[in-house]
């Protein structure tokens, strides 16, 4: 046992003495690899300078403050139509063998939004057919953000320089908003490996899948027609945050709610698009009697009244189907008239197709003629859906109103009479006579009243 402990303890005095000859050595071989390497932000609460947006297709903002996967702020993208890219172009000289993989966060507003990614030179030139986000951790999902990494190799970046990086809708149909943050390259590049010559029989070439992406040239920058809405330009907002409807009812006389029969309109924490809070518009029995949940805006927070033309935006969740018997009313503009009383202009009503599925029509009120939508689009059951209108007033023919569900405009017309009187009044509501079930609720989130386009 004694020449154990002696040998324990020589060979100790040996380990000490090579410690203090080659410390460099020895800390060499206890660091860590080298698992950094360059780093380039592409997208972090703004675009970097040098970057800019040249997307079709699209509408995208970037300085979306409702949804971000760190920082303050993300990317929201709209596909408008199939095959839309949400397009970043960079003016600078970036290599594509100076890093090794590209990495961003991604949310879904609903479920089975499909997306490809790929890059461009400077000139435009794919460097890359698109490449579906199915195989690099899955589509992404509106439950929770999902964070990317790509290796550059896979994009054909190496040995080339990048201009463009591109996320496209993979669907061929609009969609609704995708949330895009924390954008870079990162890594150390290395040149791909080269395989063997093959000199077997050649294999065929690809045949075209059907489902293949569409990839459609860049193109050309140009200023947007519709300007996003800065803070600048939201009249008012409402996100229910603060548990009450005084956000509603700031700058405006008198209530904000006006319910008939059993209706009610309170804040809720059963859903809510951002935050923790909704409100939740719900009535009971409308089976033969008109029961109503609504809740007005008409003045600006410093009670002026609501200018000619707005952009008005609302998100609405409708946890199951429900079938009227004739007419459902979740939205729609007022007037009061010269005679004090406060009539319908325009409604946005809920129908039922064939097959039970709900949909918006517009119903105006003021010649009593309703209209089907241009897209025949579905209304989904529990998950947010995003409407926005863009109301012109007009007591003669030169208003307008312009409706998009997710984007996807749905009413568009335009030289019409919207208003009786100079003036309106805008109303989300849970509005019926005789629905299946007898006792319908709905959600409504982050209502805004903007001068321009809010996503």
């Amino acid at each position: 046992m004694a020449n154990i402990r002696q040998t324990s303890r020589s060979l100790l005095a040996i380990v000490i003495l090579l410690l203090a000859l080659t410390p460099t050595a020895v800390a060499a071989t206890l660091a860590p690899s080298r698992t950094g390497g360059n780093s380039l932000t592409i997208y972090g609460d703004a675009l970097s300078a040098g970057w800019h947006d040249q997307s079709w297709n699209a509408r995208v903002n970037y300085a979306d403050t409702r949804q971000h996967a760190a920082g303050r702020a993300s990317i929201s993208f709209i596909a408008t139509s199939g095959w839309g890219g949400l397009d970043i172009r960079t003016d600078q000289q970036i290599s594509g063998s100076t890093y090794g993989r590209l990495t961003f966060a991604l949310k879904a507003s609903r479920a089975n939004q499909q997306y490809a990614v790929y890059l461009r030179d400077r000139s435009g030139r794919n460097l890359t057919r698109p490449i579906s986000l199915a195989g690099y951790g899955g589509q992404p999902l509106p439950s929770r953000w999902t964070t990317y990494t790509i290796p550059l190799n896979d994009l054909g970046a190496y040995g080339t320089s990048i201009g463009h990086l591109v996320l496209q809708d993979a669907s061929g149909a609009p969609q609704p908003a995708l949330y895009v943050d924390e954008i870079a390259l990162n890594g150390h590049g290395e040149a791909p490996a080269v395989s063997e010559p093959v000199t077997a029989a050649p294999t065929p070439a690809p045949t075209a899948s059907a489902t293949a992406i569409s990839t459609p040239e860049p193109a050309p920058a140009t200023e947007p027609s519709t300007p996003l809405a800065s803070a600048s330009n939201v009249i008012w907002s409402a996100d229910s945050e603060t548990g009450n409807l005084d956000q509603w009812t700031a700058g405006q006389y008198g209530e904000a709610a006006f319910n008939s029969g059993s209706g009610t309109v309170t804040p809720s924490t059963d859903v809510a698009h951002s935050g923790t809070t909704s409100l939740k518009l719900a009535i009971n029995d409308a089976s033969g009697t008109s029961q109503a949940a609504r809740i007005f805006r008409w003045n600006d927070p410093d009670g002026n009244s609501l200018p000619e033309s707005a952009y008005y935006s609302v998100w609405y969740y409708f946890p199951q189907n429900y079938t009227p018997a004739e007419w459902w009313n979740v939205m729609q503009f007022k007037s009061r008239t010269s005679s004090d009383s406060v009539d319908p202009m325009w409604v946005l009503n809920v129908g039922n197709r064939d097959n039970g599925n709900m949909y918006f029509y517009l119903w105006d009120a003021m010649h009593k003629r309703s209209f089907d939508a241009a897209t025949a689009l579905d209304l989904p059951v529990s998950q947010w859906t995003h409407i926005e209108i863009y109301f012109r007033r007009s007591t003669g023919t030169s208003g307008q109103i312009t409706i998009w569900q997710d984007g996807t405009k749905l009413f568009d017309l335009d030289q019409i009479q919207t208003t009786t009187a100079d003036n309106q009044q805008w109303s989300l509501s849970n509005y019926t006579d005789n629905i299946t079930p007898s006792n319908p609720m709905i959600y409504a989130d982050d209502a805004v009243i903007s001068r321009d386009w809010v996503p």
